[in-house]
């Protein structure tokens, strides 16, 4: 059962690697807010709390899982389950994945906030809007 999903407009290889890993960009859909995410295979720390102060949920494969052996290709629809319940630092993120033939496939991925400083900034939408929301 999928309680929320992650729509995926258009997602895509970005140029940037991360330790020669492709990263994967999807747009974050819960409710009414948009919000991005990126899935990659490893992330430098400071990509990782680039990603986080920016609002992004960084995700990353586990379980000897990857793009290639996902065949992933950019015409994926990739959903998130259970994020609206809330997340803790380093939870496993169940993910949706159907591509463009019908088939769907469901991975674990690691939420890579890994502390409760990061999971408040991530909430706010990143470090400069909680910030602001402190201030005021």
């Amino acid at each position: 059962m999928i309680i929320i999903k992650i729509i995926t407009i258009a997602i895509f290889f970005s140029i940037s690697l991360i330790n020669e890993a492709y990263s994967i960009l999807i747009d974050v859909r819960s409710k009414e807010e948009w919000s991005k995410g990126y899935i990659v295979e490893s992330f430098e720390r400071i990509h990782r709390s680039n990603l986080i102060g920016m609002g992004i949920l960084p995700l990353q494969f586990i379980e000897d899982v990857n793009r290639k052996n996902l065949n992933l290709i950019g015409s994926e629809l990739i959903s998130v389950e259970g994020i609206e319940n809330g997340i803790s630092p380093s939870d496993k993120v169940n993910l949706e994945i159907k591509y463009i033939s019908g088939e769907i496939k469901k991975i674990k991925t690691l939420c890579r906030i890994d502390t409760k400083n990061e999971l408040e900034y991530y909430k706010n939408g990143g470090i400069l809007q909680y910030v602001l929301r402190n201030m005021i």
